[in-house]
């Protein structure tokens, strides 16, 4: 974690490398959760693994797309803007045969 004492700035690096022994198993880098922040902005640099919880309790994954970022409304937006922003439940599965890097 990168914070600045001079500041009310927060960047989270997590890092997944290469898991070859998997094998084509699945095995969670990071189980279900939200972010504490106000918003997280995450690019998938081509590597799937992240899904998101829909309403209805079921999981979706989300394709990976190299040009795109996925925007999520976090813990802290919640509270300020009384629960009309809801936070995203997520988690990543990591299938082992290449590099993820999350930065929220």
């Amino acid at each position: 974690m990168v914070a600045d004492a001079e500041s009310d700035s927060m960047l989270r690096v997590n890092h997944y490398p290469p898991r070859p022994e998997l094998q084509g198993r699945l095995l969670t880098g990071f189980g279900e959760h939200t972010d504490p922040q106000v918003i997280s902005v995450l690019r998938s640099n081509g590597t799937s693994g992240l899904e998101i919880c829909a309403r209805d309790g079921s999981w979706a994954a989300v394709p990976p797309d190299p040009d795109s970022f996925f925007v999520n409304v976090a813990d802290a937006l919640q509270v300020r803007t009384r629960r009309a922003a809801l936070p995203l439940l997520h988690l990543l599965l990591l299938h082992g045969r290449s590099t993820f890097l999350s930065r929220t």
